[in-house]
């Protein structure tokens, strides 16, 4: 019994360790992410200085590359990078977009045993046909390890994204709120 208690103790702190290292300052982590096959819920609103639309209807995939960098101990800051592809049906018509946009981010893990939750923060500006993009949004997930460097993490959050006009002859712009569930892979680099 004693020897079992041991023993458990010892692997719960060598557990702790390891993903302590994982997120040590210094290393670096890659994150690929993507909505695709998420739930995505949606609404848009279309205004401008004379017009206001109803809410329409979207489905919208993307794919979130990022690269961070450990500047302390489980806080990463980075740049990501968001591929969008967006089709939608505004009444009698409908339309397919894609866009890019890119901008930091912020992420802190709190080291625990088994998974490490976190915190993200982020925003990005980018190009679409007809407009400008920015966007903004954050969330809160769980990242679980794989292997000893390799996580896969799922993260529940808001984004805010406002597309103006490039033109901007009468201030047209599209927001667009959405509830997203992101599910990604994060490979953590460095000799820590």
């Amino acid at each position: 019994m004693k020897k079992t208690s041991i023993l458990t103790i010892g692997l719960f702190v060598l557990s702790i360790g390891l993903l302590n290292a994982q997120t040590s300052q210094g290393n670096y982590l890659l994150d690929l992410s993507s909505n695709a096959f998420a739930i995505q819920f949606m609404t848009s609103k279309t205004k401008s200085d004379s017009y206001e639309s109803d809410a329409d209807k979207h489905l919208t995939l993307n794919l979130s590359p990022k690269a961070g960098y450990f500047v302390i101990d489980n806080l990463a800051v980075g740049l990501g990078v968001v591929f969008t592809f967006m089709a939608y049906d505004l009444g009698n018509e409908n339309n397919t977009r894609t866009s890019i946009s890119a901008g930091p981010f912020v992420r802190y893990y709190v080291p625990t045993s088994t998974v490490l939750p976190f915190a993200e923060l982020g925003c990005s500006f980018g190009t679409q046909t007809f407009n400008t993009i920015i966007q903004y949004g954050g969330g809160i997930g769980l990242a679980v390890p794989l292997t000893n460097k390799v996580m896969v993490d799922a993260m529940l959050g808001y984004q805010s994204s406002t597309y103006k006009d490039k033109d901007n002859t009468d201030n047209l712009k599209i927001i667009m709120g959405s509830l997203q569930l992101n599910i990604g892979f994060v490979i953590f680099l460095g000799s820590n």
